[in-house]
């Protein structure tokens, strides 16, 4: 008797895996690949497949292309469907999607796929990481005292670095009359400016001070003590304009 042996039926699919070890090129398969196993779009076998309610199969790449308000029409049925909606069922349980420890805000710096978060939870640094919240919830005073603390030390710094200028750097001070000693005598300028605008003008005039220069000035007690004043810190305060303190008093020799 003989026995006949049934005809081969080569099939060539294309192959699309995560690492794209195939390429475009098409694989030689012996056997038959069901049609329910391939993609509805492209007719290749993935390794990732999403099916829709009608039991449409796709490749990720392919749900990638489709335009999110498109309808697919199936090669094999010709039924249709929304592909955006069965993409964004894909996208809520794809393994793939990037995403950040849900503990990030404890202080947990993880970034990886959806797949890799899963296993990471499994990390007891979280539980670490949650006590350490709870302990700090609960000593608010702690927390506090830490920032008094901090804010006194940057104050002690702050002191420290302007005793350093005023011994290192006097002449920076005065130039810009920021010193103690410059403040002083500027306030008692001041206060004499002010306590000579408030005087009557031809009472109680004393007799003339004449100066170096040659010029008079109204020698009321108070005007006196500021001309004396002005020329005593001439030297010392030059930040004051001696020149338009002295002359807003002065009047012309007889």
């Amino acid at each position: 008797s003989s026995c006949r042996t049934a005809p081969m039926v080569l099939q060539r699919l294309g192959v699309k895996d995560v690492a794209g070890t195939f390429g475009e090129e098409l694989v030689l398969f012996l056997t038959p690949v069901p049609e329910t196993l391939l993609c509805s779009e492209c007719t290749s076998l993935a390794e990732e497949m999403r099916s829709d309610s009608k039991g449409h199969v796709f490749c990720n790449p392919c749900l990638r292309k489709l335009d999110k308000g498109g309808c697919f029409r199936c090669r094999r049925d010709g039924a249709t469907e929304l592909i955006h909606k069965l993409q964004n069922e894909h996208l809520a349980t794809c393994p793939a999607i990037p995403m950040a420890c849900c503990f990030r805000e404890l202080g947990c710096s993880f970034q990886g796929t959806k797949a890799l978060h899963a296993e990471h939870l499994k990390s007891e640094n979280h539980m670490e990481l949650l006590a350490k919240a709870l302990i700090e919830l609960k000593n608010p005073h702690q927390q506090n005292k830490i920032l008094s603390a901090e804010v006194k030390d940057l104050k002690r710094r702050l002191n420290a670095l302007q005793n350093h200028i005023r011994k290192k750097h006097p002449e920076l001070l005065k130039k810009n009359g920021d010193d103690d000693d410059g403040r002083t005598k500027r306030k008692m300028l001041f206060d004499k400016i002010r306590n000579i605008n408030q005087l009557p003008s031809e009472e109680t005039r004393a007799p003339a001070v004449t100066s170096t220069d040659k010029m008079c000035y109204d020698a009321t007690p108070m005007r006196a003590a500021l001309y004396e004043l002005t020329l005593q810190n001439d030297k010392e305060t030059p930040c004051v304009d001696k020149t338009a303190t002295i002359e807003a008093f002065a009047v012309e020799c007889p």
